[in-house]
């Protein structure tokens, strides 16, 4: 998958429960929580994880709990957007660390299978970031649920956050459409 944070920041809305991941939308949204928790406190031992999670940090597989912004991260700032998605045991929570006293973008996805972290991938932005300090908060959108004669199909989300990095690539914000808006494919 060409990028994953996109692609569940598109998903908005997500699905009920699923038996196998056993984990509804406030689970996965507190295990988010305890995680960003976590990594500020350096103490992977607040979390419930698979023996072989897998773990990268900017695409770098890393020893989870003990290597990247695990030893960095000092602080936080009250600026979170999540992304749940019960039916397939994902969760994205994107918002703002500090790392070394400096604030970072960052974005951490987590796959949780019967209650245990079994993956987590960790996007951090350390450069271009002058405002994250004062920065509102994020755009009450983000929040806000689409009414479901709106929402486009998982096919047509993954084709839109695909298409994010054919717009980057070009410089051509046009090849990049919005995921609302359009008919269910």
């Amino acid at each position: 998958m060409r990028a994953p944070a996109a692609l569940l920041l598109c998903l908005g809305v997500a699905s009920a429960a699923n038996a196998a991941a056993g984990c509804d939308r406030t689970c996965l949204k507190d295990t988010l929580d305890r995680c960003v928790e976590a990594v500020v406190a350096h103490d992977p031992s607040r979390l419930s994880v698979a023996r072989d999670i897998h773990f990268t940090e900017n695409l770098v597989p890393l020893k989870f709990g003990h290597e990247g912004l695990w030893t960095t991260a000092n602080g936080r700032r009250d600026f979170n957007i999540y992304v749940l998605d019960s039916s397939r045991g994902d969760a994205v929570w994107i918002g703002i660390l500090k790392e070394n006293d400096k604030p970072v973008m960052v974005a951490i996805r987590l796959k949780v299978l019967d209650r245990r972290i079994t993956e987590a991938e960790t996007l951090v932005g350390r450069a271009g970031l002058g405002a994250a300090d004062t920065v509102a908060g994020p755009r009450p959108d983000f929040s806000q649920p689409i009414p479901a004669a709106e929402r486009a199909s998982r096919e047509r989300l993954i084709a839109v956050a695909n298409s994010n990095w054919d717009a980057m690539e070009q410089g051509n914000g046009d090849l990049a459409p919005s995921c609302r808006g359009r008919a269910r494919s």
